[in-house]
């Protein structure tokens, strides 16, 4: 797939559609349609004024990657803010998680994003992490193939995935003060044994100890890795 980074580039540099049009003489039609990335063709006068306008390579334009990325769905849970507590609306907050099929293997991201109807977790600081694990040998087959954990950032600037989140999060009537200003995908290997997940599970714990969050907000990620090795566990039994 290849994706078209003008809306980020925009973006960075601080330029609307106008702007760019009046520069480059590209149509406003032409660049909402590569904004969206729902152009089925580009000329390649078209691709040579952007490069000049942002003084960017081809390369930094348009990014191939041979396999593909798609968000299939954000995932709102409710969790308990406090462990101590039966959840009920009053004492509950919904965490964010992401599903996305990457060349055919859904993969779920937990993150840092818990959210009420008035508050969230990313209101001050605007860091937002997504972690996800996979088995090794379906990471090292999508690495093999091309795959770049990197590109899914580049994917989720040109789907505009803070307004995705916010528009699901909109839709529950849940707060969406907040503005993404730096975010981290990490997605780890992980063998098919119990002792290498377990091993894994208490690496992410200590992640999970240096992380700049609030106590309440780590407690919700502990609780989160436990319930995943309980149910490695409950399959493995099984």
């Amino acid at each position: 797939m290849i994706i078209c980074t003008l809306n980020k580039l925009m973006e960075v540099n601080d330029k609307t559609q106008s702007e760019v049009a009046s520069k480059t003489g590209i149509t406003r039609p032409t660049l909402l349609s590569l904004i969206r990335n729902d152009n089925q063709s580009i000329r390649y006068e078209t691709i040579n004024q952007l490069c000049k306008f942002f003084d960017v390579d081809m390369s930094e334009l348009l990014v191939y990657s041979p396999v593909e990325v798609k968000l299939k769905n954000v995932l709102l849970e409710d969790v308990p803010m406090t462990t101590d507590f039966e959840v009920t609306e009053e004492n509950s907050s919904v965490a964010v998680s992401l599903i996305y099929d990457i060349n055919g293997i859904e993969l779920e991201f937990d993150t840092n994003l818990s959210v009420t109807k008035t508050s969230n977790s990313l209101k001050n600081s605007g860091k937002f992490f997504f972690n996800s694990l996979i088995y090794e040998d379906e990471l090292n087959a999508l690495e093999s193939k091309g795959f770049k954990h990197n590109f899914v950032k580049i994917y989720n600037n040109s789907i505009d995935l803070e307004s995705v989140i916010k528009e699901k999060l909109s839709e529950a009537n849940l707060d969406t003060n907040f503005r993404i200003k730096h975010y981290e995908v990490g997605i780890q290997g992980m063998k098919r044994t119990d002792k290498t997940f377990v091993s894994l599970a208490e690496e992410l714990k200590s992640l999970v100890d240096v992380m700049p969050f609030e106590d309440k907000e780590k407690e919700k990620m502990y609780k989160k890795i436990n319930e995943i090795k309980q149910e490695v566990n409950n399959n493995n039994n099984n």
